[in-house]
């Protein structure tokens, strides 16, 4: 439990025995608290709950502690001081241990003595004092955690980085690093092709020619394509939407006694607003009829924040993220020669090292990137043979006439 951000205080004086703690300043420090005395990791750091605070100083515990503490020693305020344990077994969850988390260390660790590969996993926080709960955690198979799972790569960061029994630094600070990761792979390039994904949940409402992304593509960094599918039973086409700016598009539909049309040709993407925290597409017309039209929506999804053990990385290397993480936790360990080295593996060869060395870390994934890539972009122009209008189908089979636009708008 990360400690880092609450309430503390320090002993203004030597503790040896009773339940009784003078400190600076119990401003905070409230009954059915939990009082954590010493640093989280530290060999006598232990906790009670808290029975009542008085004065400005002085707090009074439920029980006596174990050892003495000198004047001076932090003291946090914790919401939890135990962890119940769940495991899931024939369709039904099951709580098997409730723990006691373990101050002295960096991480309270549980092993179930009679867990199976079929079985999963889960704990939530609990007060022993109130007996109020946290949330639950996620799931965690019991077969281990996946190479492209948070809790795994951290493993291979610790046994590499030689911080097995987590004395250097938290899992919390390493997945920060997993995290700074994916940052900077992001930043070189934003159309990797792990990234690329399409839906077609997105269909057509009368009388509309603005759609909502954020119930489709909440996690959208950029469009890449849009194809239009009409559809109306008897006549099916697909074909792609152009890309306009937002100026041509308005351009486009400011005629608002405009007929409608399921046959768009334009689209444009709009910024979010209050509304929709993804934004919008806009088309040049307003579609006729509910449902005979559907969107498909190529886009480059952003990269997925890791927040916990269970959660997934997109890289298809995750071994380039452990690299980035080794190298800080040997930063952080003193083994400067080892942090470099992994650096340089998470980067990769550089300039003329490219010819002589094995390709690692992101170079790496350049390297395939060259490899799945096609064709990019919109064709500017592709061949007509005669009979046929391949650019035409490709971007839609429709046109106003020359007569329509000048009664229209000239």
């Amino acid at each position: 439990m990360d400690l880092s951000h609450t309430e503390k205080t320090y002993l203004d004086a030597d503790y040896s025995s009773g339940t009784t703690l003078t400190v600076v300043n119990n401003y905070g420090f409230d009954s059915d608290n939990i009082a954590v005395i010493g640093e989280p990791g530290e060999e006598k750091t232990e906790s009670q709950s808290i029975d009542s605070q008085s004065g400005n100083t002085t707090i009074t515990l439920n029980s006596a502690l174990k050892f003495d503490h000198n004047k001076g020693t932090v003291i946090y305020r914790a919401e939890y001081d135990q962890a119940e344990i769940y495991r899931y077994r024939s369709s039904a969850w099951t709580l098997i241990s409730t723990s006691n988390i373990q101050w002295d260390k960096r991480e309270t660790i549980y092993i179930d003595e009679d867990g199976l590969s079929t079985d999963s996993y889960r704990y939530r926080l609990k007060n022993s004092s109130s007996g109020n709960n946290s949330d639950y955690s996620p799931t965690v198979a019991g077969t281990g955690f996946t190479r492209n799972q948070v809790g795994y790569m951290i493993d291979q960061i610790r046994k590499i980085g030689g911080d097995e029994d987590r004395k250097l630094v938290t899992d919390s600070e390493l997945i920060k690093q997993l995290n700074k990761a994916q940052e900077i792979i992001g930043a070189l390039r934003e159309d990797w092709w792990f990234l690329r994904k399409e839906i077609s949940d997105i269909t057509t409402i009368a009388n509309t020619d603005t759609y909502g992304l954020n119930d489709y593509l909440s996690d959208l960094n950029f469009i890449d394509t849009v194809r239009y599918r009409y559809n109306d039973g008897t006549t099916d086409n697909i074909f792609h939407l152009k890309s306009k700016t937002m100026l041509e598009i308005d351009y486009l539909t400011r005629d608002n006694d405009a007929d409608t049309d399921d046959w768009p040709r334009y689209y444009t993407q709009l910024p979010a607003d209050d509304s929709d925290e993804t934004g919008y597409i806009r088309i040049d017309k307003k579609s006729k009829t509910t449902g005979y039209g559907t969107f498909y929506i190529r886009y480059f999804q952003k990269m997925t924040d890791l927040d916990d053990v269970a959660d997934e990385t997109l890289v298809p290397i995750p071994s380039i993220l452990e690299d980035y993480g080794i190298s800080y936790l040997c930063t952080i360990g003193g083994n400067d020669t080892k942090a470099d080295l992994y650096m340089q593996k998470f980067m990769g060869p550089q300039n003329k090292e490219r010819g002589y060395s094995e390709p690692t870390g992101v170079e790496l994934l350049k390297l395939m990137q060259k490899s799945k890539e096609k064709s990019v972009g919109q064709p500017e122009s592709l061949k007509k043979w005669r009979g046929r209008k391949p650019m035409s189908r490709f971007f839609g089979d429709n046109a106003i006439s020359p007569d329509d636009i000048r009664e229209r708008y000239f």
